[in-house]
């Protein structure tokens, strides 16, 4: 019984806020990401994300030390027309303050990005840095969560080790039903959206 479940991917319902036009799932990514406490920018093209970082980095006064993934999509951008920026490639360590991630989709319906675990997207960006900075092409941006899903079956087949799904900065009312960002992870989640959709 669960292997037929497994091999028939039975869907769920598909909420009727994300059977939009995809320019329209684009707009309602962006709302949903900035309604839970991130923020995001607009880019044309790989060209422009470094500047579209930095920029960041400034208005937020943080340093311009960078843990990136070494995802091949990152390795491609030319960061050298942002001298100032220093970055290291692989895990992030307990001190990285801040990190370039890369997602893998991103669903409209909620603002979620996801993480497939991957030597080339490890999984400790999306935790230790007090500062994820998520680097995401438009044409990746779906509805809906069953969506994402069916992308990850087909383009990556098996289910990874781990997968992770983030809405908005880490955050938390535990104590006194008072909210804490960063409270288990980033206290900033900022994504640059690279407008490559047509």
């Amino acid at each position: 019984m669960l292997r037929g479940r497994l091999e028939r991917h039975p869907r769920q319902l598909i909420p009727g806020r994300s059977r939009l036009p995809h320019a329209e799932q684009i707009n309602l990514f962006v709302t949903n990401v900035e309604k839970e406490f991130g923020s995001v920018s607009r880019v044309a093209d790989n060209a422009e994300v470094p500047g579209a970082v930095a920029d960041y980095l400034a208005a937020q006064n943080l340093p311009g030390n960078l843990i990136m993934a070494p995802h091949p999509e990152l390795q491609a951008i030319d960061w050298s027309s942002r001298p100032l920026l220093d970055i290291r490639e692989g895990r992030a360590e307990g001190t990285d303050m801040v990190s370039v991630q890369h997602a893998f989709a991103a669903i409209a319906e909620t603002g979620t990005l996801m993480f497939p675990s991957a030597a080339e997207r490890p999984t400790t960006l999306n935790i230790l840095t007090d500062t994820e900075i998520v680097v995401l092409r438009a044409s990746r941006v779906v509805g809906a969560y069953e969506e994402a899903w069916d992308l990850l079956r087909a383009e990556i087949g098996a289910m990874p080790r781990n997968v992770m799904l983030v809405t908005g900065p880490s955050r938390s009312a535990d104590i006194e039903q008072a909210l804490e960002l960063g409270a288990h992870g980033p206290r900033r989640l900022h994504v640059v959206l690279i407008e490559d959709a047509a």
